[in-house]
């Protein structure tokens, strides 16, 4: 059985499935005409939930060891690089402003790159503070930014540490207005058959 039945508590249920399938030997094939849209989160709340959220399941996966052995080099190679590396960004970002902290002290190059990543993250602050900032092109970078790296961070202690409940809470969304094809955008499309030969 490929597919096979997951705990009750499983949070990420689409990527342990696939990692599944891949532990087993098979490929995991996606169908680019199988598509959905969606409008992103209205709320910046509600947005950082969702990311927790996923954070904390991948703190559950590899708790779990869903992912890809090393004995399969492709697929554990492309899970090292396109999740695991992303997961633990927030580590890597707060030693690097530790390091650079400590170099400072070293010359002029690096007491220059200790005031980038402080006006980065200060920026960041004004935004949280003040919502009306967060529309401007240059204060919306680095607050989406943090608030991504921070969720993300929050998510995997207490995926690591503590109990995330599987069950989420949807997000506000804007309905997408339909095109005008009539198919209300943000339905998934099944694949057409291919034509018989």
């Amino acid at each position: 059985q490929v597919v096979q039945p997951l705990p009750a508590d499983t949070i990420l249920d689409d990527f342990v499935n696939s990692m599944r399938v891949l532990k087993q030997g098979y490929r995991v094939i996606y169908e680019p005409r199988a598509v959905a849209l969606e409008n992103g989160t209205e709320l910046a709340a509600d947005e950082f939930r969702r990311r927790t959220r996923m954070a904390a399941g991948a703190a559950q996966t590899l708790k779990r060891g869903e992912f890809p052995p090393p004995w399969q080099p492709r697929n554990f190679g492309m899970w090292f690089g396109h999740k695991f590396l992303r997961w633990i960004s927030p580590a890597c970002r707060a030693l690097a402003l530790l390091t650079n902290l400590w170099l400072a002290r070293g010359g002029l190059f690096f007491r220059a790159t200790l005031a980038i990543q402080l006006l980065f993250h200060g920026v960041a602050l004004l935004a949280w503070w003040s919502p009306k900032l967060r529309g401007a092109g240059w204060a919306r970078i680095p607050y989406y930014f943090c608030l991504s790296h921070l969720a993300l961070g929050r998510g995997l202690l207490r995926g690591l540490f503590l109990r995330q409940s599987g069950a989420w809470k949807r997000a506000t969304r804007q309905a997408l207005a339909p095109p005008a094809g009539g198919r209300p955008r943000g339905e998934a499309r099944r694949p057409e058959k291919p034509p018989h030969t």
